[in-house]
């Protein structure tokens, strides 16, 4: 219990994590702690902080941590001998004191390597999260029973040592989200045991070591988002546990065929594209899996026809491809059965106006797709690609090459909140429908051909916050509303568009200000010398009851003004002194 109040003493803790940790508790019953049920001892400690809502900056996200741990990270914790389950993810201390012989030494924690070092030399620690603690610096492990590690979302901007760590019972190694570099190391294929691998969104370089297609053991091997070149090995095809295979946006070359993928027999997810990979399939071929979510970059030619065999298939991403999708109507009939369906930076050619999409996400963005929009079904809900839940809405079809007008259907979703179909060819008004929208916190329609007026409804939208509707061919007066008077850059590129937020005065406005403006003149000057006359003669009664209620208190009480001019004889001592020193 006293290490865990010194550790307690050298935190602040804003959210009240720690609030439970009092002397006069059990500690076993402290927030984060866990004991043996037998011996009493303290065998789990978690006590990760649980970020907000990410705000979404310019696509990025930034975590709120105003509500973490902070300060001095304490190693009396080391003392904990029977400590198998260390989890302090997502907090935010700064530095890390510890002992040494005997002495007591306070470093920074992001340039310090040693705290880690001694962290895992703890004797009982099987499982250590240290997720998104701002670490630079990346230490062999030494202690041989530990099983899961995960240093995801660091500052680890280092390359993996070349010698072979402790550790041969790992069995999961989280290093994602880091800047890591160099090639993966060849000791990584010696892990008998391991069975997550994610070392994606780093900048490892060289080929994927062979050795990894000898750890028969693995489940999900992670490795998108690198700089990793050459061909994908062979033996990679032999790891018939392999659930998830995503080795996606690297520049890898070669072939990949059905060779690669022949034994995968329970894998569910895949995700691969390489610029200059080829997709070479056999057309007949019938995978012996069946997969959940597929992710396919830089197609070239045709679809893999397999494709079409995933009757399990729930996500499909098609990136960055100029594929042909003939025959079209075989392509949308199997996507429109999808919940979540990405197609980004691609090309189609054939209309899809008569396309009914009812997926939960609908991502189409940058691509060139000729023709009328697909219809919506009412029931389908729209999800940004960032959002952790459902309850964040976002329908996104920008800089897609559309022609013609926008589906009714989309006005008949009430839970939309963000709206985004600028840069296309859309024609036609903006029907007052769109006002069925209640929830509507963002509109862009910017870089179409929208015409007429602008409809009334808008300014029912109370959640409305960003609007954009410029470079258009609106019209007529613009309908007032706090919502949509917020600034002109809204509207800007349409020329026959008039009244506030912009300068261009509408025709009937104008002879209605020409008809009253003398008759306002002349009540403006009245309004004015009357406010005028109420604010001197307020100023007059405030400085006489103001004056009065300091000077009569000195006149009157005796006591009070010995005080006053004492006070004011020790601040002309105090300022004399002062002038003094200085000349």
């Amino acid at each position: 219990m006293n290490k865990l109040l010194r550790f307690k003493k050298g935190v602040r803790d804003p959210s009240g994590m720690l609030s439970s940790w009092l002397p006069k508790l059990d500690c076993c019953r402290w927030t984060g702690v866990k004991c043996d049920n037998i011996t009493g001892r303290v065998t789990q400690l978690s006590l990760p902080c649980h970020t907000t809502q990410p705000e979404v900056v310019a696509y990025q996200e930034k975590d709120d941590k105003s509500h973490c741990l902070t300060g001095e990270f304490s190693l009396t914790l080391l003392e904990l001998e029977f400590l198998s389950y260390l989890d302090f993810s997502n907090n935010d201390f700064k530095s890390i004191q510890y002992s040494p012989m005997g002495s007591h030494k306070c470093v920074h924690l992001p340039k310090e390597i040693d705290w880690l070092q001694s962290v895992t030399m703890l004797p009982s620690l099987l499982e250590l999260t240290l997720e998104n603690c701002q670490l630079e610096n990346i230490y062999p492990f030494l202690h041989c029973d530990i099983s899961h590690i995960d240093l995801s979302q660091n500052r680890i901007n280092s390359q993996l040592p070349e010698r072979f760590p402790n550790f041969r019972s790992i069995q999961t190694l989280f290093l994602s989200d880091n800047y890591l570099k160099g090639p993966i190391p060849n000791w990584l294929g010696q892990l008998e045991e391991l069975k997550e691998l994610d070392l994606s969104h780093n900048s490892f370089s060289g080929p994927i070591p062979e050795g990894l297609g000898n750890l028969s053991s693995l489940i999900n091997l992670i490795l998108e988002s690198n700089e990793l070149n050459g061909n994908l090995p062979d033996n990679l095809g032999h790891l018939f546990n392999l659930e998830t295979l995503a080795v996606s946006k690297n520049s890898l070359t070669g072939i990949v065929s059905e060779r690669n993928l022949r034994s995968l027999t329970n894998l569910k997810s895949f995700s691969m594209g390489s610029p200059s990979l080829v997709y070479d399939f056999d057309p007949e071929w019938v995978p012996p899996f069946q997969l959940v979510s597929i992710s396919l970059g830089y197609v070239r030619d045709k679809l893999p026809a397999w494709l079409f065999t995933q009757s399990s298939l729930t996500d499909l991403k098609i990136l960055d491809s100029t594929a042909s999708f003939e025959p079209l109507d075989k392509f949308w009939n199997f996507a429109t059965q999808l919940e979540y369906f990405v197609l980004v930076n691609s090309t189609i050619n054939g209309d899809i106006s008569n396309v009914l999409l009812s997926s939960k996400l609908v991502w189409l963005d940058s691509n060139n797709l000729r023709g009328g929009m697909p219809r919506i079904s009412p029931e389908a809900t729209f999800l940004t690609p960032w959002a952790p839940c459902l309850t964040f809405v976002l329908y996104i079809w920008k800089a897609t090459s559309y022609l013609g007008s926008v589906p009714l259907e989309i006005y008949m979703l009430t839970g939309l909140q963000s709206l985004n179909l600028s840069h296309n060819q859309l024609m036609g008004t903006i029907p007052q429908e769109i006002g069925n929208l209640k929830q509507l916190e963002a509109i862009d329609l910017s870089r179409n051909q929208f015409s007429g007026e602008i409809p009334v409804s808008l300014s029912a939208l109370h959640y409305l916050s960003v609007l954009n509707l410029s470079f258009n061919n609106l019209m007529g007066k613009i309908p007032s509303g706090t919502q949509l008077g917020s600034t002109d850059l809204s509207y800007i590129g349409n020329s026959d568009l008039c009244g506030p937020p912009l300068t261009k005065i509408c025709p009937q406005d104008e002879k209605s200000h020409n008809i009253t403006k003398p008759v306002r003149e002349e009540d403006d000057d009245d309004d004015k010398s009357e406010v005028y006359s109420w604010f001197y003669m307020g100023m007059g009664i405030g400085f006489a009851v103001g004056f009065w209620g300091v000077f009569g208190t000195i006149l009157f009480n005796r006591r009070c003004r010995h005080v006053y001019f004492r006070f004011l004889h020790r601040m002309y001592d105090f300022v004399i002194r002062k002038m003094t020193s200085i000349y």
